[in-house]
């Protein structure tokens, strides 16, 4: 067992909590880099999972919300969504707005491909009760299409 495991291992961090959809993300996320919790906080794994249905007519749509708590700071580490492969594209936004890429990209930019769970460089610390945007444009196969997946990161929590 490396360090960093065995560290998690004696902090209790073994399983993760998971958002209201339960879509199970199987623990994938790879951190990029080691980073530390600052003194009197502690960092808890909590997965925030969405899904929504898209219309697949080949035209853009805008602003599906994904809601976080209100009750700590949610760090964004991760994404796994594999529901757009072959499909479409999609534009993410940050907490203030900003989108993560730089107009529509497949599948997220490559994000959540497969199985694989995709690091969000560096992290993005959402405020308690952030709304978090997408933006879908799907291929036109007619119909529609359910776009799921699920955000990966930690609750920062204060120390009692």
């Amino acid at each position: 067992m490396s360090a960093v495991a065995s560290s998690l291992a004696m902090a209790g961090v073994q399983t993760r909590q998971q958002g209201p959809y339960q879509l199970s993300a199987s623990n994938k996320y790879r951190a990029e880099w080691i980073r530390f919790t600052p003194e009197g906080f502690r960092d808890d794994p909590f997965d925030v999972s969405f899904q929504f249905t898209v219309n697949a007519n080949g035209q853009p749509y805008k602003s599906f919300p994904i809601q976080l708590d209100d009750d700590d700071p949610y760090i964004w580490r991760g994404l796994i969504g594999y529901s757009l492969i072959g499909v479409g594209s999609a534009v993410l936004y940050d907490p203030y707005g900003n989108a993560l890429s730089n107009g529509f990209a497949y599948n997220y930019g490559g994000w959540g491909f497969g199985a694989f769970c995709w690091p969000v460089d560096e992290e993005i610390l959402c405020p308690p009760g952030s709304v978090l945007m997408q933006d879908y444009q799907l291929q036109n196969i007619g119909g529609t299409v359910t776009v799921s997946g699920c955000l990966l990161g930690v609750k920062r929590r204060k120390e009692c």
